[in-house]
């Protein structure tokens, strides 16, 4: 066979240096680099698969703290998706009963539970805030913020003054980048609307 001599660059360690290769030594350096490339990755996806499986395992055994969604959680957030725009709640507190206008963010999470199935279940049908938390505490699935890591469709309960006191309530929608808890609220300046949150304006959680 017919060997070319090919003047190529190799990198040993930190320094760099020329060295001259016939074209059959070219080829199997070439092969042995995609070898240990392709050796490389199949090390990478292992691990990836090793600690998704972990990741997996763990979530199983902790479903309470572990911020997975839920088939339950997802169509309440679908449900309340479906809600946004909704001005003045007229639909939500004269389905509690009213026949004119109340203050309806505990009303709208408790319709919320209705249309999915789970009231008095999963989700109380409740009017005023430190109503639905004791509900929450009563059936010992309320958590503090510190203690929980929120799953979509979990109720949210805001102490926006800093004062030991529920004024507002709504769903979790997502948990965002840096802590922002994003959610779906009824009632937020007199409708359906999604809201970033930040930590430090909630109290806590009601588990779905």
């Amino acid at each position: 066979p017919t060997f070319v001599n090919v003047l190529t660059k190799v990198t040993s360690g930190n320094s760099d240096y020329h060295a001259c290769y016939d074209g059959a030594t070219l080829d199997y350096i070439s092969q042995r680099r995609s070898e240990e490339e392709e050796a490389q990755r199949l090390s990478l996806e292992a691990l990836k698969t090793l600690n998704q499986k972990k990741a997996e395992e763990y979530a199983a055994s902790h479903p309470e703290n572990n911020g997975t969604s839920t088939a339950l959680g997802n169509r309440i957030v679908q449900i309340a998706s479906e809600q946004i725009g909704n001005k003045g709640g007229k639909k939500f507190w004269s389905w509690y009963g009213h026949s004119s206008h109340v203050q309806w963010c505990v009303i709208f999470v408790s319709w919320l539970g209705n249309e999915a199935g789970v009231l008095g279940k999963n989700i109380p049908k409740k009017e005023g805030t430190g109503n639905m938390k004791r509900w929450f505490i009563a059936q010992d699935k309320y958590k503090y913020k510190n203690s929980y890591t929120p799953k979509p469709g979990d109720v949210v309960f805001f102490d926006e003054n800093h004062n030991g006191s529920i004024e507002h309530v709504g769903i979790v929608e997502y948990v965002g980048e840096n802590g922002k808890i994003h959610t779906i609220e009824g009632n937020y300046t007199d409708q359906v609307k999604r809201v970033s949150r930040n930590l430090d304006e909630i109290e806590g959680y009601g588990v779905v």
